[in-house]
């Protein structure tokens, strides 16, 4: 082609007009003439710049080139462009030619090059690199430019360092250097695509000497005391060899990373022993020294320890060190009592002396090991009981098996708290048989007498109440007199206690009402889960069926006002047999019928029917009778529990067959079907039914006549039909008309 895009950097022979966004490119003409003049033009498109016409008159001079015996001239224009859009980019390249022999005659002329250059995406050069950031180490380049729609095909990388020394030229989409002695590396990388557009990206790569490590931490080294370790690391005044970061192993599962320069971390340990420290500190490059490893040895501290005591005014008051020995060693003591006589000491155990009921602050610091705890706690030194008293809050009466409680009054001469309070619930009998009650907020205590002899009168006790401010502070409240009541015992028998649905039992109250005093007595009767009774011994009729447990309870409100405990008994109500029979059987003369109930249900029923004339059998579900009379019978029905269910079927006589002579099978629910009365006495009877031609519609064996007046699914026209039934029993054939309304 005539025309050639020219880049800085040569491309991978693309053979046709193409550049990039933004990169700059020249033109180079390919002619096989002299030209002396060049007109190029991009028709003001204002994506390309210069945009306006470039006439060059001071035409380069070309280079010459041979190609297939012909001469061709180059021309490499001067000027440059660029384009700031992708796309198609339309060129005229206008030029003007000399010395052209045209039959034999010397002549020029202008020729017009017609062409579009294809722009793509521009080259963004970019690379990434691996360093320990320590001088004389590998460092790792690696490539990682973007050519949208184009392959990169050549990289040139270029370093020098800080006093811009060349130290390399290579070619290579990744790079591996070492040996970099100096603070700081000048990295550059020119990315190249197939079309020979390039783009270039610069960064500086910091480096510093690798630090060595060192530190210190304070004593004692105890458990559960903060102990600071401090960064001794010393570095060049380079600011590349500046540390960032203090890394710490204090070799009980904790590890911290520390911003400096602040030089200290701070750690607790709450297990003694030896411990391997280790330390490793980073610069700003990001270069880490070797672990600096010190042993430190933690010794276990004490845990200081003493009771407070509850002690008043007129007490000797003692403190006593409770610290535990630290691996067999004793501690030493040092208390500290505020507003104490003495103010200090270092015994073990020791008497103070405080003047007056009021609040203190005691401390106590225990050493070992060099190791030292300490704790403070309040107590306070209380008056003396100025009041005891109680009152019992129980309303009337007080009835077993509910428990005796009184509310405490008691008060002390000035501010303070009562230490303990003693109870003696039965002064009378037991006066030495005291119990011990710490205070509650409530200030409620109750007790629960011991049952009372059955049938015994009610029981006074009587109750005293002693409270206590310290050891040698108390006092006893007046005793006061408590009455018990015995809980009243319910009891009953049942007439029985397994019964069919409807029957009554009769409950017979044997209860002890644990009063010899006339009043009412309150009784309370449950039956099931509803129903109830307020009589003493009542009678009530169960329906509801199952084998219940303990569905019958009486409990009681005696004469005195107590209530009883709940007395309980299972009644088990059996179902009673169901069973229904026809009202009125039809039976014809001479014929026989099977007695089948409408409905019958129960387990294991026995049957029993009467009277057994013209019976098949009497103890069957279904016999069949053969009576030449009207009859009644009766079933009796019992069950697996002996519950008995009864009823009633009459049988009636018909002389002769009832025939209807009509039906209106319309659906309107009268006469819809031609039915038979009394056929059921003839089981092997056979009807048949035929139209006036002598056709038959209709023809059925047995004595179940239901006919619908179709026939074979069809619905038969009105009219008149004739039917034949034959008894099969010896007796003569009935025959007649029998007519369809619709």
């Amino acid at each position: 082609p005539p025309i050639k895009i020219v880049n800085p950097y040569e491309s991978n022979n693309i053979q046709y007009l193409a550049t990039c966004k933004q990169t700059p490119f020249n033109i180079q003409l390919i002619l096989p003439y002299e030209v002396n003049k060049i007109v190029v033009d991009f028709f003001n498109n204002t994506a390309v710049s210069p945009n306006s016409k470039v006439e060059i008159t001071n035409v380069p001079t070309p280079s010459i080139s041979m190609s297939n015996g012909k001469k061709y001239y180059i021309y490499q224009l001067p000027d440059t462009f660029k384009v700031n859009k992708t796309g198609y980019i339309p060129i005229n390249i206008l030029v003007k030619s000399v010395n052209i022999i045209t039959e034999g005659c010397i002549n020029s002329y202008d020729n017009l090059l017609i062409d579009s250059i294809l722009v793509k995406e521009s080259v963004t050069a970019d690379f990434e690199y691996i360093s320990s950031g320590c001088k004389d180490s590998v460092i790792k380049f690696r490539d990682i430019t973007t050519s949208p729609g184009t392959p990169l095909f050549k990289w040139n990388w270029q370093f020098r360092d800080i006093n811009d020394i060349f130290i390399n030229d290579s070619l290579g989409s990744m790079m591996i250097f070492s040996g970099f002695i100096k603070d700081s590396i000048f990295t550059k990388l020119t990315a190249i695509n197939e079309l020979g557009c390039f783009s270039t990206k610069t960064s500086i790569v910091l480096l510093s000497d690798k630090p060595t490590a060192n530190f210190n931490f304070s004593t004692p080294n105890c458990t559960n005391t903060n102990i600071n370790f401090t960064n001794t690391t010393s570095v060049s005044n380079s600011p590349n060899n500046q540390l960032k970061w203090a890394i710490w192993d204090f070799n009980n599962g904790v590890k911290l990373d520390t911003l400096l320069p602040n030089s200290i971390a701070t750690n607790k340990y709450n297990a003694s022993g030896d411990k391997n420290i280790g330390l490793s500190v980073v610069t700003a490059t990001g270069c880490a020294s070797n672990i600096a490893i010190k042993k430190c040895i933690i010794n276990s501290s004490p845990t200081a320890a003493f009771s407070t005591p509850s002690v008043c005014v007129n007490d000797l008051i003692v403190f006593n060190d409770e610290t535990l020995p630290v691996n067999g060693l004793p501690s030493t003591t040092h208390w500290y009592f505020a507003g104490g006589i003495p103010s200090e000491s270092l015994q073990k155990k020791d008497t103070i002396v405080f003047a007056s009921a009021n609040t203190y602050q005691v401390k106590l610091v225990a050493s070992s090991n060099g190791c030292n705890d300490s704790i403070i706690k309040t107590f306070t030194v209380n008056p003396d009981v100025q009041n005891a008293d109680f009152d019992i809050v129980n309303s009337r009466p007080i009835c077993q098996p509910f428990p005796v409680k009184i509310l405490d009054k008691s008060t002390l001469t000035d501010a303070g708290y009562i230490t303990k309070q003693q109870i003696i619930w039965n002064v009378k009998e037991h006066p030495n048989d005291t119990i011990t009650v710490m205070p509650n907020a409530s200030k409620e205590y109750s007790y629960r007498y011991p049952d009372l002899s059955p049938g015994s009168v009610p029981d006074s006790f009587t109750i005293q109440l002693i409270t206590y401010s310290g050891n040698q502070c108390f006092r006893a409240s007046l005793p006061k007199v408590v009455k018990i009541y015995s809980q009243p015992k319910s009891l009953f028998n049942a007439s029985q206690n397994a019964i069919c649905a409807g029957n009554t039992v009769n409950f017979f109250n044997s209860s002890n009402t644990m009063s010899a005093n006339s009043g009412n007595i309150i009784w309370k009767w449950k039956f099931g889960q509803a129903d109830s009774s307020f009589a003493e011994s009542p009678s009530f009729s169960f329906t509801d069926t199952g084998l219940f447990t303990n569905n019958v309870s009486l409990s009681f409100v005696n004469q005195d006002g107590c209530l009883s405990d709940t007395f309980f008994q299972s009644i088990s109500v059996f179902p009673n047999p169901i069973l229904d029979l026809k009202d009125t059987v039809l039976l014809l003369q001479g014929g026989s019928i099977e007695l089948m109930p409408l409905k019958i249900w129960g387990d294991n029923l026995n049957f029993q029917w009467s009277p057994a004339t013209f019976l098949s059998s009497t103890i069957t579900v279904n016999p069949i009778t053969t009576t030449v009379d009207d009859i009644e019978y009766t079933l009796r029905v019992v069950s697996q529990n002996n519950c008995i269910s009864t009823d009633k079927t009459y049988i009636k006589i018909e002389k002769e067959l009832i025939i209807p002579n009509a039906f209106s099978p319309n659906g309107d629910g009268l006469n819809d079907t031609w039915k038979i009365s009394a056929l059921d006495s003839y089981p092997n009877a056979t009807v048949d039914v035929l139209d006036r031609y002598g056709r038959l519609v209709f023809t059925h064996k047995g004595n179940n006549v239901n006919w619908d007046g179709s026939y074979n699914g069809k619905v038969l026209p009105m009219g008149t039909y004739y039917y034949m039934i034959n008894p099969r029993n010896g007796r003569k054939i009935a025959s007649g008309s029998i007519t369809i309304i619709r």
